[in-house]
């Protein structure tokens, strides 16, 4: 059975972000191609290596896709409670910065 959700809901849907689930840039990767591909996909919200200095690179690189709005760590399987302040997650500070990514 198909559920189509906007017309079941009475809802307006004019289109969905999407935000990995997996902790690999291959993901991202490939939602930024279903992104490209698809007009109703409006944004991704990828992943890199927030403890990789090298994925720095890779986050420059994908800031320059236009449906590209971010990332975010796997934070529920992170148990230190302390990770995000810590000197080596550059991130935290905007090194490199997120604030050139695409907004909604």
């Amino acid at each position: 059975m198909k559920i189509d959700s906007h017309q079941h809901y009475g809802l307006d849907i004019q289109g969905n972000v999407l935000v990995q689930a997996a902790a690999t840039v291959n993901e991202t990767e490939y939602m930024l191609g279903l992104a490209d591909a698809s007009g109703f996909v409006k944004g991704v919200v990828g992943w890199v290596d927030f403890e990789n200095p090298k994925d720095a690179r890779t986050l420059k690189r994908m800031k320059g896709h236009p449906k590209f709005n971010g990332v975010r760590p796997m934070i529920q399987d992170i148990f230190d409670d302390e990770w995000m302040l810590r000197p080596n997650i550059p991130y935290h500070r905007g090194e490199p910065r997120l604030d050139a990514c695409n907004p909604m």
